[in-house]
């Protein structure tokens, strides 16, 4: 098209000999900008050493952030130049309007996907057919996943909805309050509180837990002791959708160790219940009974709660139990660091 012989460029020459042309702007600002994001560590080093107050663009996030996708932009922009080049190529205003529409939601889409996620849903998506066509699109949540660095624990596995996967991700929490006892007994109810009831004390660095930013536990006396939480799943931000139709795992842990000198009991029972407070589902295992002269090593538990049905609204936890020697003071069994968390994809079965 723009040939120096028999092109454009070619034949306006014979008439207008001092004309000059240029290389397509389009194609020159894809190359450009695709290079110096692939180069920008050189670049930077090169400012850096002539003093020039452009290298602070090149250590800015927020200015790398645009740089990162409008290679991608301009490169469409060049491809669809093209395919109105040549001979017999059909410009109709039809043809014109379907590439223009593709262009546009392919701008639109690099738009958005920078937007709140709940501004995207709550308000983007009310704008027009396009805007909620777009925003509902797998390919915008998977690139705001990617984005913000949210990845299935699976590489080689895609979330069935990149969306629910983002919004699962990002609320991804411990649901239990104080789980530590860094708030004395705040948020539990003390069931049973026998003996010389419960205490908090704290951790003996000799035998600290895995997490070592875990400072005190609950530790329980010589008669049972229990407390527990409820947690509304609703107030939590899962809606009846999220628990009915989509049904992520709820996992839950607590860490639990003896005293080396006593024996001591360890008791947990957890329950999903629905809106009416009837169970669902209950993990409750058998106690764990620990010997004098043990180990005193902390130990984790863990259950799952997977495929539980519709009607899941709160969870219970309990956890507790006593030494078994009847001692005055606190000798039983210690707790801490507990846990409930909806996860964002299904753990794989053993």
């Amino acid at each position: 098209m723009s040939g120096t012989r028999s092109g454009f460029v070619g034949r306006l020459k014979k008439v207008v000999p001092e004309a000059h042309w240029t290389y397509c702007m389009i194609h020159r600002e894809a190359w450009v900008l695709t290079h110096l994001f692939q180069l920008r560590d050189e670049v930077l080093l090169f400012l850096t050493e002539v003093y020039s107050p452009l290298k602070n663009h090149l250590s800015d996030i927020k200015w790398l952030a645009p740089l990162t996708y409008l290679p991608d932009i301009f490169d469409h922009l060049n491809s669809l130049n093209k395919s109105l080049q040549g001979k017999k190529k059909n410009t109709h205003p039809d043809s014109m309007q379907s590439l223009f529409s593709e262009v546009s939601v392919f701008l639109l889409e690099e738009i958005l996907v920078q937007v709140p996620a709940l501004d995207l849903v709550h308000r983007c998506r009310l704008v027009s057919s396009l805007w909620r066509d777009v925003v509902d699109s797998a390919s915008l949540w998977k690139r705001k996943c990617e984005r913000e660095g949210l990845r299935p624990r699976d590489p080689a596995s895609s979330p069935a909805d990149w969306r629910i996967f983002y919004f699962l991700s990002q609320w991804r929490r411990n649901l239990l309050r104080n789980p530590r006892a860094e708030e004395g007994f705040n948020n539990w109810i003390l069931c049973s509180n026998g003996g010389d009831k419960w205490k908090i004390e704290p951790i003996d660095l000799q035998h600290a837990l895995p997490d070592e930013t875990v400072q005190k536990y609950f530790v329980t006396s010589y008669s049972t002791c229990m407390k527990s939480q409820i947690i509304d799943l609703r107030k939590e931000g899962y809606s009846d959708h999220i628990l009915n139709e989509i049904q992520p795992d709820i996992v839950c842990s607590d860490w639990y160790a003896p005293r080396w000198d006593c024996g001591s009991k360890y008791e947990v029972c957890i329950q999903l219940l629905s809106a009416k407070q009837k169970v669902i589902q209950q993990f409750k295992p058998e106690p764990v009974i620990f010997p004098q002269w043990n180990d005193m090593e902390w130990k984790q538990m863990t259950h799952v709660f997977s495929g539980y049905g519709r009607g899941a609204r709160f969870v219970k936890f309990s956890h507790g139990g006593s030494d078994t020697q009847f001692w005055a003071g606190w000798y039983g069994i210690r707790v801490t660091n507990s846990s409930v968390v909806v996860e964002a994809e299904r753990r794989m079965r053993q």
